[in-house]
């Protein structure tokens, strides 16, 4: 029965770790972009074919550069100098209403200065939606918030209310004389890059596929307008052949110039196509009556190549925006498949050692084990859980969520030492560690905010300081390990052998970290690669090695329990599946304890090795008594020390904040599996 439970066991987890492998290489697919800077080649015509990367420029003053963006684009800049005011949380409603209704009366004194703005059409407002992706010189204003935020006064969540961002930009060249105060302008905040380039003078971001905003073109004549739009659909149209290698403009245009009539639109790639012909056609025949003498004339050309301009730029730009969203059904539908199965196997492997564990569950422990009685630990997991669902609710509330996971795991733990000395101390009344435990609950983390902070202190700290904590740190997750060993009632051979790798993959981080003390000022080392590709094989060999070999190396049956249990009915205590699982937690927390020295900034070695401290105190507490606590509250209380550890290695609950440079250690080339 063993080697059939162990083999269900590999299986489940090899198939959980590819549906999960699956899952992260679809959810974050990697997608084509420009690679470089925008320079030079941004004022010419893309060329058909493959995109590279740009030629390297040569390094030029920045004057000579702006005198050569100047004369490459055909626009005088508009603007010398950019001033950003960022308002934390203000709704757009504040200031231009909603419904193409005025803000109400109390909101508009609120903000004098910009109403008065708005009034006498001196600023252009916008609603800036979130996409799925000195004082003598003329200036730009521009009064962004980061955010909207609810009646409630949630923000950060994904509501109308919450993405719903303003702009106001002040400038001479948005002042117009026919634009009311309210108009429900809208954009998206991807807008803003190509617009304040062209408006500067500068290149836009090669990979920036916002539209110029029209209303903050007012000073510019009409050819310089065009001129923009035309600068702004080259840039999308690289982008368009990064994700199309076959669009191709001249495909789009026939030889003669004129638009492609023939045109069918029954896909994406001919329909953008057709758009893009028609905004360079109308585009050449503005320019060829720009010499006429009727102003309605140059008008009415001029209008209709910028609406065709703006019909292919809109359309272009949201297609990219749901291209660079958009994740292969086949690959999140095959990994939750195999998740599914994964899972699926667990529980019928859980239910054999649970069918097992009752034909021999006769010891005095049975009945203290099996009690059906809610206890603390068990109430506050619950309730915890319970109470943090809840929470997701409000989008505010997360920002906030490493102290309730935090609070969490201290009181968690709490409990777990008052149940360890009750215990021990066979007389003491277990209600006296209730009363303590619900006394805890009112502790705030709040009453400490004034201390120095710690991260703060390490990173202040000298680099000899920081490298010494390191090492230290090191150490001590090897001798930890080592003791951890020593637990095991019988230590084969194999056990030996990870030992030994272990000590190896400690002496790697030893010397990966010495090299990087050697040799900071070079920007590529290859030394510390090399030495990080070692402990990569080492370390997975290691722990492949003992999750495949630990079920059959540990004896199924101890001797000495049929020795103990003699006299009664005999007893076989399955101490291969005991050790086992003990083995295989302890070298897998090992090793990524040694690999999260290795990868994270060295600011956060102490805080690592407590984590590990934490976390192999745990495995073995749980490991020496079983009866103390349900197999359920040990795994969330796993979970919750990981999620602790999470936030408390500076990280947040958004993708955007996690430090995943160190990643890249050790690896030539971006690869989803490895990163990730």
């Amino acid at each position: 029965m063993g080697a059939a439970v162990a083999g269900w066991t590999v299986a489940a987890v090899l198939l959980q770790v590819a549906g999960l492998s699956l899952f992260l290489y679809g959810f974050f697919p990697v997608k084509p972009t420009l690679r470089s800077f925008s320079g030079a080649e941004s004022y010419q015509v893309p060329s058909c074919g493959f995109v590279s990367a740009g030629e390297q420029e040569p390094t030029l003053h920045p004057d000579q550069l702006r005198s050569l963006y100047r004369e490459l684009s055909g626009i005088p800049p508009v603007y010398d100098r950019l001033v950003l005011m960022v308002i934390d949380g203000l709704p757009t409603e504040f200031v231009l209403g909603r419904g193409r209704k005025p803000p109400s009366k109390e909101m508009m004194e609120s903000m004098p200065y910009t109403q008065s703005l708005l009034a006498g059409c001196k600023a252009a407002p916008y609603h800036a939606k979130a996409a799925p992706p000195t004082i003598t010189m003329p200036r730009l204003k521009v009064v962004v918030s980061d955010h909207g935020m609810t009646e409630g006064g949630n923000h950060g969540g994904s509501s109308y209310e919450e993405t719903d961002s303003f702009a106001l930009f002040i400038g001479h060249s948005v002042e117009s004389p026919y634009r009311s105060p309210y108009d429900q302008n809208e954009a998206l905040q991807v807008d803003l890059a190509p617009t304040l380039a062209l408006l500067l003078g500068i290149p836009i971001p090669k990979n920036n596929f916002g539209v110029v905003l029209p209303e903050l073109l007012n000073s510019l004549t009409d050819d310089q307008k065009l001129r923009m739009l035309e600068l702004n659909s080259w840039q999308i149209l690289r982008l368009l052949q990064a994700q199309v290698p076959a669009f191709c403009l001249e495909d789009c245009i026939n030889s003669e110039g004129s638009i492609v009539l023939d045109i069918l639109h029954e896909s994406i790639e001919k329909k953008l196509c057709h758009l893009l012909s028609k905004a360079f056609s109308s585009h050449q025949s503005s320019r060829l009556h720009r010499g006429s003498d009727f102003k309605s004339v140059k008008a009415g050309y001029y209008g209709t190549a910028a609406d065709n301009y703006y019909g292919f730029l809109r359309y272009a730009s949201e297609w990219l925006s749901h291209r660079a969203t958009d994740k292969p059904f086949y690959l999140l539908a095959s990994a939750i498949l195999l998740m599914t199965v994964s899972c699926l196997f667990l529980t019928s492997t859980v239910s054999c050692l649970f069918k097992a564990r009752s034909l021999s569950q006769v010891d005095h422990h049975s009945e203290s084990y099996l009690d059906q009685r809610w206890h603390l630990d068990e109430v506050l997991v619950l309730a915890g859980m319970f109470l943090y669902v809840i929470s997701l609710g409000s989008s505010s509330f997360v920002e906030e969520e490493q102290y309730t996971w935090h609070f969490l795991t201290s009181t968690l733990y709490l409990i777990f030492l008052t149940k360890a000395v009750q215990s021990m101390l066979k007389g003491s009344n277990p209600t006296l560690g209730h009363k303590a435990e619900e006394k805890s609950f009112d502790k705030s983390g709040i009453n400490w905010v004034h201390f120095p902070d710690i991260s703060k202190l390490l990173a202040q700290a000298d680099s000899s300081v920081v490298k010494s904590l390191q090492i230290i740190s090191v150490l001590a997750v090897v001798v930890l390990f080592s003791v951890s060993l020593t637990l095991l009632r019988a230590r084969p051979k194999f056990v030996i052998g990870v030992w030994l790798t272990h000590i190896s993959c400690g002496f790697l981080v030893l010397l990966h970290i010495w090299a990087n003390q050697i040799s900071t000022s070079l920007p590529i080392n290859h030394s510390t690669a090399s030495i990080a590709r070692q402990f990569y094989v080492i370390a997975s060999v290691s722990i492949s090695a003992t999750v495949l070999a630990s079920p059959w190396v540990f004896p199924m049956f101890s001797a000495e329990a049929e020795s103990a249990s003699s006299g009664s009915s005999p007893v076989k205590a399955i101490h291969g599946i005991r050790n086992s699982p003990f083995l295989t937690g302890i070298t897998y927390t090992a090793f990524w304890g040694l690999l999260q020295l290795l990868l994270q900034q060295p600011i956060n070695a102490i805080p690592l090795f407590l984590i590990f401290l934490q976390t192999v105190s745990s495995v073995v507490h749980f490991s020496l008594d079983k009866t103390l606590h349900k197999q359920w509250v040990q795994v969330v209380a796993m979970h919750f020390l990981g999620m602790a550890g999470h936030f408390g290695l500076g990280n947040t609950n958004s993708l955007a904040s996690i430090d995943v440079a160190g990643a890249f250690i050790g690896i030539s080339s971006y690869s989803t599996v490895l990163v990730y």
